[in-house]
Parts: structure tokens; sequence; C-alpha cells
């Protein structure tokens, strides 16, 4: 994207926002993907790897060392510490690709409550999973802060508020489970967050109803089986998911924010 861009026509009027904890495998090439943006902040929660001194090498990165607290509330905090009003929000390992930088940085800056919505290419493992409830997503990741912001879910986080919504071109890509090491984590790390908003009541009947229901869903109705072998780790994965939550609520451990 460097030779894409000239120096002095590098996107200053939108912050590219990202919140971290342990990213160092993945901060390289999303940073190598937002080198047209002149600004970028990096909110780091407590990684314990190099994540933080990795963003440092990048000349257009702000690093800020912060808190966890939930993802919507600690987006919206990285977002607050932005230089300019217009935020492109992404996560550590969602990278955009050339026609996405294009769109934001022809984004109309006048139309100031309007939101872009982007379209997130799922990869699961290094493939690119098109069905199993992962292809057709379209987020909302361009925003005016003046007249949107993030809401205060703890997890499933999103961005609400502007009047209009319109689509921008190009893909941002999600490398989100590299392998089956990296779902486990994930599925540690959500499912405690996860029980801070689940009810407690949820008896073994219903949550193994739930997990045939859960898998059915994902792999039949979202056309999992399209996906292949993936299709049916990613609709196992999600049925499986709702035990590892239910585990959780057994366990009834506190959450203490801060070393999430």
């Amino acid at each position: 994207l460097v030779h894409l861009l000239r120096k002095n026509d590098m996107i200053n009027h939108i912050t590219a926002v990202i919140i971290t904890l342990n990213e160092e495998n993945n901060l390289p090439a999303t940073l190598d993907s937002l080198t047209a943006f002149a600004r970028v902040i990096v909110y780091d929660t407590g990684s314990s790897d190099s994540s933080v001194q990795v963003a440092r090498r990048y000349p257009n990165v702000t690093v800020h060392l912060g808190y966890f607290d939930g993802f919507g509330s600690t987006k919206q905090r990285a977002v607050d510490l932005a230089l300019t009003d217009w935020i492109f929000l992404l996560d550590a390992d969602e990278r955009p690709d050339a026609g996405l930088v294009s769109a934001i940085g022809d984004f109309d800056l006048s139309r100031t409550d309007t939101v872009g919505m982007v379209t997130r290419r799922n990869y699961f493992c290094g493939k690119l999973v098109r069905y199993s409830g992962w292809g057709n997503d379209v987020l909302a990741r361009v925003f005016n802060r003046s007249f949107a912001a993030l809401n205060t879910q703890i997890i499933h986080e999103a961005v609400e508020g502007g009047s209009e919504r319109t689509q921008l071109n190009g893909y941002l890509e999600h490398f989100s489970v590299s392998d089956v090491g990296a779902l486990l984590k994930k599925f540690d790390r959500y499912s405690k967050l996860k029980n801070l908003q689940m009810d407690k009541r949820q008896s073994a009947g219903y949550v193994a109803i739930k997990f045939v229901v859960r898998f059915i869903q994902t792999f039949v109705f979202r056309l999992g089986f399209l996906d292949g072998r993936y299709g049916f780790v990613i609709a196992f994965a999600n049925a499986s998911f709702v035990v590892w939550c239910y585990a959780r609520c057994l366990e009834e451990k506190p959450i203490r924010f801060g070393a999430e």
C-alpha cells in the first residue's frame, strides 16, 4: 500500500483505531496494511508479548497503554483518544485490502452523520469461509464519533448511531482463527466474558438442546455443509461454545477486568 499513495497523499482525516492484547503475530501484517493512514492508534490492554514494541516500530502509530473492561467500553475509550472525529475501527487480526483503503480515503467527510459499512471476509485456519454464518459479513466500521459510538456490550459490541449507512468498496480480511490452539484460547476468553451476560439458571438439558440447535443452525440453515470439513468444524465449534459458557457458569468465579 505504500506504493499506492504518495507520502503527501496519506489519509490524514480518518484515524485507524485498534485495541490489542498479545497480538504480536497479527500486528505486523495489520499495521502494514495501514501504512496509507497518517494516524493509527493502538490501545494495548496489558500485553505480555511484544505487541507494544511491534506497534512502536511504525512511524504513523501512536501507542496508548490502558485496560480492558469489555470490548464496547474499551474500544470507545480508544476511539476517544483519536485526534480526528472520523474513525476507522478494526481489530488486530483484520486487514483492509487496497480497495477498502481507497474507499476510506475517498469517504465524503461532509456526510458527518453517515456510517461506512465494510464487507468482512473471514478465514478459518487460512481458508476463506463463504458460508457457516461467516459469509456476507457487513459491519459498521467508519464513522464520525460526534454522531456514532460503540455500545457498551462486553462482547459482540457494535457501532450505533448515525442517520445513514453507506456500503464501501473493498474488503476487510479477517484472520480470526489461525489454528485450533487459537480457537481454544478464544473460547476461553470469550466464555469468561459471556458468563457476565448469561442467565446462570440454565439447566444441563437446556444446554444440550441448544448445542444441537446451534450445530444444525450453522451446518444446515447457514449452509455450513458447503464449506465442507471446515464448515463442520465451525458448526461444532459454535455449538461447543454454548457448553463452554455453561461450564463457566458452574465455575462461578468472578471476572476481574484488567487481566483480560
